[in-house]
């Protein structure tokens, strides 16, 4: 299925580019990694597959200043039902950008000038906002690995998880509507079993597809019909326990080819979080053009909890900050550090 699609894989120039700015702000503070070390409905747009590492009711909520120049607003929901985790998010990115009088005062030619109105800045704006409604499932299942007479048995767990989405874009005047397939899985190997180190803690491996089944997005003002851009990403974290203040390390590298046609076509993120105690999380991470950082407070909250994180992510255009709340409830089934 991999090489089919890369194969067949075709480029959009509005298939669903601004959907890249929908990551949560635990991803963008861990340098946009997401594949392997998130985990419930902030994670669908990473890695569906995550969904599953959360098993309690919860509700997220986010708002993200883009470099000064966009917006991004998420909203979600997502419970169990049965051996599933279903999920369904809301995520809104718009961008605004004015007449750059700053430019065309710097051409000293009346001509110029006119043609520079006249070519880049038909109007006095430029508006672009993209909705995206991502329906939600995943599942986990165990399975016993046996080498040999030599080895121990050891047990990985195998999450999978696909996103259907939906997507509404206006496009300075424009007006367009489309769908996709999104598809994911993680592989959760206990490092201190595998390799017989004491204490290792969880391997995560993380694959994910986005547009993996060609994305139409259809104009209604012309009879134009685009395509997402198929992106295909891969990441390992290591996920190590900490005795001191009863904390863990997370090592997260992603890695990712056919990103976008504007953008480069292969590059690789890092970051690290340390949890401490499930209270406070202290996070770090390094894109191709960014630097980030952030934090999150996990507090009780009446019959559940209540977790407050903030980003802030520096890029030469100017810097970003954001901000999410989550509220999760109901008994803990599985718990993975999120």
């Amino acid at each position: 299925m991999l090489i089919a699609g890369i194969l067949s894989a075709e480029y959009g120039h509005y298939g669903d580019a601004y959907i890249l700015a929908g990551r949560s702000s635990q991803s963008v503070a861990m340098g946009g990694t997401g594949l392997t070390s998130l985990n419930g409905i902030t994670s669908v747009i990473s890695n569906p597959a995550g969904l599953i590492g959360y098993r309690d009711k919860e509700i997220f909520t986010q708002f993200n200043n883009v470099f000064g120049l966009a917006f991004q607003n998420s909203i979600g929901i997502s419970m169990p039902y049965g051996d599933y985790q279903i999920g369904a998010l809301v995520n809104t990115v718009g961008v605004q950008l004015y007449r750059r009088d700053d430019i065309i005062n710097g051409i000293s030619s009346i001509n110029d000038r006119r043609d520079y109105v006249r070519e880049f800045l038909g109007t006095e704006t430029f508006y672009d906002m993209e909705s995206a409604l991502l329906l939600s499932i995943a599942r986990e299942t165990p399975v016993n690995i046996k080498l040999g007479w030599s080895y121990d048995r050891f047990v990985i767990r195998i999450q999978y998880g696909a996103n259907l989405k939906f997507i509404y874009k206006r496009l300075d005047g424009h007006s367009a509507l489309g769908a996709g397939l999104d598809a994911g899985v993680r592989f959760m190997i206990p490092g201190n079993e595998v390799f017989y180190i004491k204490r290792m803690g969880d391997i995560s491996l993380g694959l994910n597809m986005e547009n993996f089944i060609k994305s139409p997005v259809v104009w209604f003002n012309n009879p134009y019909v685009d395509y997402g851009n198929m992106r295909l990403l891969g990441g390992i974290a290591l996920h190590q326990p900490v005795k001191a203040l009863s904390s863990e390390v997370r090592f997260a590298l992603d890695g990712y080819v056919f990103e976008s046609r504007f953008f480069p076509y292969s590059g690789i993120r890092f970051g690290l979080q340390w949890k401490v105690k499930d209270f406070l999380d202290i996070r770090f991470g390094k894109d191709l053009s960014s630097v980030t950082g952030g934090a999150g407070l996990k507090l009780p909250v009446m019959n559940g909890k209540m977790k407050i994180d903030y980003t802030i992510q520096y890029h030469e255009i100017n810097w970003s900050h954001l901000i999410s709340l989550s509220y999760y409830w109901g008994e803990t089934k599985q718990e993975t550090g999120e």
